[in-house]
């Protein structure tokens, strides 16, 4: 049986994530197109998962990692970042994996009453899973030409 599910990442994921980090996509999707060192990787990663205000979170397919997504939190807001692994795209994946994100959202910080993204306008892929998840298209950001994307969770939070 294939069973997709997410977990903290941990130390020992700082490479996968380096590597999926410098993933030639993921690199032209992020508003940060720059190639990612090692050295910095590994203070960013640290940094994260010591921050009580950040949590990574590796998707898995049985036992496989196929992507992962990061929540910054901010007053009742999540902001998430996602990418999902190369060889996994396309099999629409990201729709549970946002499903799976919102439910331990709502189990582990039932402060958080929003969920928001920005993607940029080129990232097609993206914009439909937030669409296709529920997300509202709140505006487009001149600036950055990105996309702003907001869902409340607070009807589905008792």
């Amino acid at each position: 049986m294939i069973k997709l599910h997410i977990r903290k990442a941990e130390w020992t994921d700082v490479d996968l994530l380096f590597d999926w980090a410098n993933d030639i996509e993921v690199r032209k999707n992020s508003f940060n197109i720059a190639d990612i060192e090692y050295e910095g990787h590994k203070r960013w990663f640290i940094d994260c998962i010591q921050d009580e205000s950040i949590d990574v979170y590796l998707c898995c397919l049985n036992t496989a990692p196929v992507g992962q997504v990061r929540l910054n939190y901010n007053n009742e807001t999540a902001i998430i970042s996602y990418s999902i692994a190369k060889k996994y795209r396309g099999q629409g994946l990201g729709r549970i994996i946002m499903r799976l994100i919102e439910a331990e959202v709502i189990t582990s910080r039932p402060d958080i009453k929003y969920l928001f993204a920005s993607v940029k306008l080129d990232n097609i892929a993206s914009q439909r899973i937030f669409e296709n998840s529920g997300y509202e298209r709140e505006h487009i950001n001149g600036k950055n030409e990105h996309l702003n994307y907001r869902k409340s969770l607070e009807s589905q939070q008792r």
